[in-house]
């Protein structure tokens, strides 16, 4: 719950930076960044976790195997999905989404370093 907690914090604190900074076009920009790094956060873990419980003959159902492994296969296209919607906003959201992305791994590589 405090992880979430500081998760939350460190993304309004990101987006008021990106809006105060480099007005509406970082905004959208971080805002891009923080959702597609999340996405590809959230489904590398549920493929790590379902994979590992595989490996444990625990069963599964298939649709929850397909989905998992859909979700991780779309992180790629997405980021160039998100990416793309950001350079249409100017180089400002550029510049957000790659320091939205850069935010969102710092906060994961703080959370392992804290919990070791």
């Amino acid at each position: 719950m405090k992880f979430l907690l500081v998760c939350l914090g460190v993304i309004a604190i990101g987006l008021t930076f990106s809006h105060f900074r480099y007005g509406t076009s970082g905004f959208i920009g971080m805002a891009y960044g923080l959702g597609a790094s999340t996405f590809n956060l959230v489904a590398l873990w549920l493929a790590v976790r379902h994979f590992s419980r595989m490996m444990a003959d625990q069963e599964s159902p298939v649709w929850q195997t397909t989905g998992i492994v859909a979700a991780f296969f779309a992180k790629i296209p997405l980021f160039y999905i998100a990416g793309t919607f950001a350079q249409r906003h100017g180089s400002a959201a550029i510049t957000c989404f790659l320091l939205g992305m850069l935010l969102v791994y710092s906060v994961l590589v703080g959370r392992v370093l804290t919990s070791s």
